[in-house]
């Protein structure tokens, strides 16, 4: 993996590199594979954040179904 360093995204004014960004996809895989069931949907606080967008790429590499959920609206 050649350009591991490298700089994958910026969000929030932070800097991730593409090394961070799929060990914390691969920390959330492998929590959506040790429930006791895993999950074919899942919903996902919909925030700018890294662990958002890490979340959404962790579900739909593992074939589960994400449902955005937007803090701001009401219930």
């Amino acid at each position: 993996f050649e350009h591991k360093e490298n700089t994958a995204f910026v969000c929030e004014g932070n800097s991730y590199s593409y090394l961070q960004f799929i060990e914390r996809i691969t920390d959330i895989q492998n929590a959506y594979f040790n429930l006791p069931k895993v999950p074919t949907s899942i919903g996902i606080v919909a925030n700018q954040d890294f662990d958002t967008y890490s979340a959404i790429i962790a579900a739909l590499l593992s074939g589960i179904t994400y449902i955005p959920i937007e803090t701001t609206h009401p219930d």
